[in-house]
């Protein structure tokens, strides 16, 4: 179960991506010779129905604009220019809105609900040539529009994020507790999987750690080539002292049950892979996602159980679950070796490229190579197509064997040769 993308290709697109310190966009793959878009923003006039329309323009990603169901933006474009692209941030993601495309004699072009898109805090959006106004009317309240840009028609700069939706099927399923934990913890896994060998995979965070991190979280894994949209679930982040307490903020075991359940449907990934049960270094949000991922698996293949992700995606039966550092039944990947299929860089490295977009946290931690918290050793924690062979360290060994009625999970106590 691959990419569309043929892997080669993925692969040279994100080695150029490297070489010039910049990251791979599907603009690469563009004649050399179209023109390239330029930001012509500042050519065009702004207006919006009340509030501070500066803030759409300020650089700040912490400010914004809007709140309101009914509230509208104008954006008047320049005449001497041709339009090609609108590109929205958002504060979280947007629940109800309008774009209406005008001509030069205010004549309907063009008019997009939400449904445009995926809801997404980075959206991007093309324009019809003959666009002269585009209109932006918020049909729900509580959004916030943090940044816009308006890019000329030509070939996108690699450096613009232009997502894909998330994952339609996953290989590998990877569930991070915070925007950074992804890269600290599981290291070169990510890159490796979804970058290097084109296992579909989806990335799953647990806590909102503000609109900053999160805009550092996706700016990590487009460096690192990764291009389909993660999951924010948005559970509130705080260092909590007990499990117990971790549970009441999160709304209870049944309600973060219920989340992952829900993403285990959807994505229907093969195997999962997310914390150490003792949360690394004692993080108790960490241990909460970890020991709730073997029963949101159960939960997630049983139809009796939330019926209502279940009536929207069907039940699901996750193939193997993997914890990080887990004792039992261990594998240790390889994240060192350069690999032709990143560029002639190692797994590490570009897991370390994904983490300096971090910026906020780089005084506090740095993606090791080995170490007390290695982020290359895993074990298996429940399969339901039997154990890994003793040093194959392959997270997809057995997988492609499963039938479509696979028993159901047992939970492995000591290594099996």
């Amino acid at each position: 179960m691959k990419h569309n993308h043929h892997p080669f290709l993925r692969a040279l697109a994100l080695a150029l991506c490297l070489c010039a310190s910049v990251a791979f966009s599907p603009a690469a793959a563009k004649a050399e010779s179209a023109a390239p878009a330029r930001d012509i923003t500042g050519k065009c006039e702004i207006m919006v129905s009340g509030g501070k329309g500066r803030h759409l323009t300020d650089g700040n990603i912490r400010s914004g604009w809007g709140q309101s169901n009914g509230a509208w933006l104008s954006i008047s474009l320049p005449m001497a220019e041709t339009p090609g692209s609108l590109l929205l941030k958002w504060e979280y993601e947007p629940t109800g809105y309008e774009i209406e495309e005008l001509g030069a004699d205010n004549e309907r072009l063009r008019l997009r609900d939400q449904g445009c898109t995926f809801p997404a805090i980075v959206s991007g959006y093309d324009l019809l040539p003959d666009a002269r106004t585009v209109l932006i009317r918020l049909t729900e309240g509580g959004q916030k529009i943090c940044e816009l840009s308006v890019l000329s028609a030509g070939e996108i700069s690699d450096s613009v994020q232009i997502w894909q939706p998330p994952v339609e099927k996953a290989d590998l399923m990877v569930v991070s507790t915070h925007q950074d934990d992804e890269l600290i913890f599981f290291g070169g896994t990510i890159p490796y999987c979804d970058v290097a060998e084109g296992h579909p995979t989806e990335v799953v965070y647990m806590a909102d750690c503000g609109r900053f991190r999160r805009q550092e979280a996706l700016n990590g894994l487009w460096a690192m080539g990764v291009r389909t949209y993660p999951d924010f679930i948005n559970l509130p982040d705080k260092r909590v002292k007990h499990i117990d307490e971790g549970l009441l903020l999160w709304d209870g075991q049944e309600h973060v049950l219920e989340e992952l359940v829900a993403r285990i449907r959807r994505y229907r990934p093969e195997v999962i892979l997310t914390h150490d049960l003792n949360g690394e270094y004692g993080h108790n949000q960490h241990k909460i996602t970890a020991r709730s991922m073997q029963a949101a698996i159960d939960a997630a293949a049983d139809p009796n159980r939330f019926p209502d992700s279940c009536a929207a995606y069907g039940a699901w039966q996750v193939k193997k679950l993997y914890l990080h550092l887990y004792g039992e039944n261990q594998l240790h990947m390889d994240w060192r070796t350069p690999l032709e299929s990143l560029g002639g860089l190692s797994p590490l490295e570009v897991a370390r490229r994904g983490y300096a977009m971090h910026k906020s946290q780089q005084k506090y931690y740095q993606v090791e190579d080995g170490g007390k918290y290695d982020n290359a050793l895993f074990g298996l924690y429940s399969t339901t197509v039997g154990p890994d062979t003793p040093g194959r360290n392959d997270f997809f060994e057995n997988v492609s064997c499963v039938g479509d009625l696979p028993p159901l999970p047992t939970l492995l106590e000591s290594p099996t040769a």
